[in-house]
C-alpha cells in the first residue's frame, strides 16, 4: 500500500459527528436566546404602554379618580386602574396624605394559551382633586 497523505472514511465520518452534534448544541442555544429576547421585548412594550396611561392619568388627576380599562389590541393587553388612598394610620406616606393618592396599574395579557397571564403592576401618584376640578 502506498503512502496516500488524507483522511481514512472513518475519520470523515467521526469528525462529521462532532461537528453535527457542536451545531445542533449552538443553534438551540441560539434559538433559546432569540425567544427569551423576543419574550422580554414584548413585555417592554406592555411596560412603555402601562406607563404611558398613568403618565396620562398623571397629568389629568381628575381621570384618575375612578376605575378604568384600558384594552390594546396590539400588543394583546389589558391595563385596569384604580385609586387608593393613603391610610393615615398605617402608611409610610401619612404625611402626605392629605396631598396625594396612590394610582395602581395592572397590565394583563397571555403569553400562550396553555399557562396563566402574564402581569405587571405599577403604582404612581397623584395630586388629590378637588371637588371643584371633578
Amino acid at each position: 500500500m502506498a503512502n496516500k497523505s488524507g483522511f481514512t472514511f472513518a475519520e470523515v465520518l467521526l469528525a462529521l459527528l462532532v461537528l453535527t452534534g457542536s451545531m445542533y448544541v449552538y443553534s438551540g442555544l441560539q434559538y433559546r436566546a432569540i425567544a427569551k429576547v423576543r419574550k422580554s421585548t414584548g413585555q417592554i412594550d406592555r411596560v412603555f404602554f402601562i406607563k404611558k396611561f398613568l403618565y396620562q392619568l398623571y397629568t389629568k388627576p381628575a381621570k384618575a379618580q375612578k376605575k378604568r380599562t384600558l384594552k390594546l389590541t396590539t400588543p394583546d393587553t389589558a391595563i385596569t386602574t384604580h385609586k387608593q388612598k393613603i391610610d393615615p394610620k398605617k402608611s409610610s406616606l401619612k404625611s402626605f396624605a392629605k396631598e396625594i393618592d396612590i394610582i395602581w396599574s395592572q397590565g394583563e395579557w397571555n403569553e400562550n394559551i396553555n399557562i396563566k397571564p402574564a402581569k405587571i403592576t405599577m403604582i404612581s401618584f397623584v395630586e388629590k382633586v378637588g371637588e371643584d376640578e371633578k
